[in-house]
């Protein structure tokens, strides 16, 4: 009798651990699915597709039409060709300085843009915080030097 009862009780235990992994594994696939997945490529003069990802990571890609500094050098500006007012911006904080080229080199140039989309102003940003979350992806051919 005492046998059957250490059986029940170890089917028991493993009853119980095979429920408490299967509910923190699950969950936890789950999440490293969520992260895994690619952020969406919006364009830079698409509106719509902007105001729609609001609040969520983005990778914005666009002509470069202007760059700027702000009042006290704090904050740099990459404005996209097409981008009405209210457009796209790319904000450029400082910590992000020392890793970029110059901000006028940008000028001309189809760029990615990596972050979490916001409204500040009525105008939809990406702060950027880290040289990294900008991409060059192509210069025009008459900004390429001749070999």
């Amino acid at each position: 009798m005492g046998r059957i009862i250490r059986m029940k009780t170890t089917l028991r235990s493993l009853a119980f651990l095979f429920t408490a992994s299967v509910l923190f594994v699950v969950p936890c696939g789950a999440a490293l699915a969520a992260e895994d997945q690619e952020a969406p490529v919006v364009s830079a003069t698409d509106t719509s597709r902007l105001a729609d990802h609001v609040g969520k990571e983005v990778v914005v890609e666009g002509v470069v039409k202007r760059a700027g500094k702000g009042p006290n050098d704090g904050i740099r500006f990459l404005n996209f060709d097409g981008a009405t007012r209210t457009g796209f911006v790319a904000a450029i904080f400082s910590g992000a300085f020392a890793g970029m080229d110059p901000i006028e080199d940008y000028v001309g140039k189809t760029v990615r843009v990596r972050g979490d989309l916001e409204t500040f102003n009525e105008q939809v940003q990406i702060r950027v915080n880290d040289a990294a979350q900008i991409e060059v992806v192509s210069v025009p051919e008459a900004a390429v030097p001749a070999e």
